[in-house]
């Protein structure tokens, strides 16, 4: 077998265990440790939310304001996917919904009185997703190219964490993130994020090992197993 053949196998081994290492330790315990963090974040409404001294975080739950105005067919704010698929000499296909942009303008939540999100937040769950349909392939399933939107929508129930801040009409939420549903389904999504690393890191791991134990034995001299024996 070809040097570079060995080599290369030897080489993928070893970045596949290091990344699952990397995935199942580092961003797993930094992931828990974000998590217990958020747990102990309070959540204010609009009242409480005018007391707080800038820069404190919070959550705020509540609903969208049914005064905010569509930006795009029902949605509020939302943000635009476009599925990007590639193929690898074997044939095997990988799929993945690549941001394509959005808008994510300044939001009005009722949380016990009117709360002024920020612009520029994230949107980590929509109320629903809808798909251009004219990127559509065969029996309307997503193809390479496909668009996808997934957003919020007006009296939606919606959940926003971020930094109290100072705007030009009173206190404010400079959003980080918004989430389309409630604080507990918000912290059991970040929950099931960080149980489900450990289990792709693992995976990484144990591929990177047989990788890496066939390209060694590939060095080895092909009667290394008779000589071993004595």
């Amino acid at each position: 077998m070809p040097l570079w053949v060995k080599l290369m196998l030897l080489g993928m081994g070893v970045a596949f265990l290091a990344v699952g290492t990397y995935v199942g330790v580092v961003d797993a315990r930094q992931e828990r440790a974000e998590v217990a963090r958020l747990e102990q974040l309070p959540s204010l409404s609009a009242a409480a939310l005018e007391d707080q001294p800038g820069g404190t975080e919070a959550f705020v739950e509540g609903v969208v304001s049914p005064e905010s105005r569509a930006v795009f067919r029902d949605f509020v704010a939302y943000v635009r996917e476009e599925l990007d698929v590639t193929t690898d000499s074997d044939g095997d296909s990988d799929e993945t919904w690549r941001s394509d942009g959005g808008e994510t303008p300044g939001l009005l939540l009722e949380a016990g009185g009117v709360v002024r999100v920020g612009k520029g937040y994230g949107i980590a769950r929509g109320h629903h997703v809808w798909y251009d349909e004219a990127t559509l392939g065969f029996n309307r399933q997503p193809r390479d190219g496909s668009e996808r939107y997934h957003g919020l929508v007006a009296g939606g129930r919606v959940t926003a964490v971020g930094t109290v801040v100072d705007g030009p009409e009173g206190k404010e939420l400079d959003a980080w993130t918004l989430f389309g549903g409630t604080r507990d389904e918000f912290l059991t999504s970040r929950r099931g994020v960080a149980a489900s690393l450990p289990i792709f890191g693992g995976i990484f791991g144990v591929v990177g090992l047989l990788l890496a134990a066939v390209g060694t034995l590939l060095f080895l001299p092909p009667d290394w197993y008779r000589f071993s024996r004595g």
